[in-house]
């Protein structure tokens, strides 16, 4: 998906030391990114969610769920 907004890479500097230029980052437990689409962090907060919901399961009931 195509986002209206972008951040372009420039040379940040904090005391001296340059900041590392990345497409990602985590903060506070979520996902930013360069594009300013928050749809990885949608998906990432969707995946650990199942995840923790189903942790107990038997490997069958979560196969059969996978499966549906």
């Amino acid at each position: 998906m195509l986002s209206y907004y972008s951040v372009d890479k420039c040379d940040l500097k904090i005391r001296g030391k340059s900041v590392e230029f990345v497409s990602q980052y985590s903060r506070l437990g979520h996902l930013l990114t360069d594009y300013l689409d928050d749809g990885v962090d949608i998906m990432k907060r969707q995946g650990d969610f199942i995840g923790h919901l189903f942790r107990h399961q038997a490997s069958a009931v979560k196969y059969r769920l996978f499966c549906s």
